[in-house]
């Protein structure tokens, strides 16, 4: 699995993604930590934490919130 390496950041503890939980009422990003493996022309080949189907942002990493309310586009 790759994902684009605008969607990926790097805080004290690692990198991370923010993954989108859809809810019944309501849609929200969440910080989840990632292991990272090569950066490709696609982009970061992800080892751990991240499941095939899971949804990430990819847009507005650097102001999300974790927990914050998002709309999808």
């Amino acid at each position: 699995m790759v994902v684009p390496p605008i969607s990926v950041g790097e805080d004290g503890n690692g990198r991370f993604v923010f993954l989108i939980k859809e809810e019944t009422d309501k849609i929200t990003a969440h910080k989840h930590y990632i292991k990272v493996g090569q950066l490709s022309s696609e982009g970061f080949a992800i080892k751990e934490g991240l499941s095939l189907g899971d949804k990430i942002a990819t847009a507005g990493l650097q102001t999300l919130l974790d927990g914050q309310e998002v709309k999808l586009q």
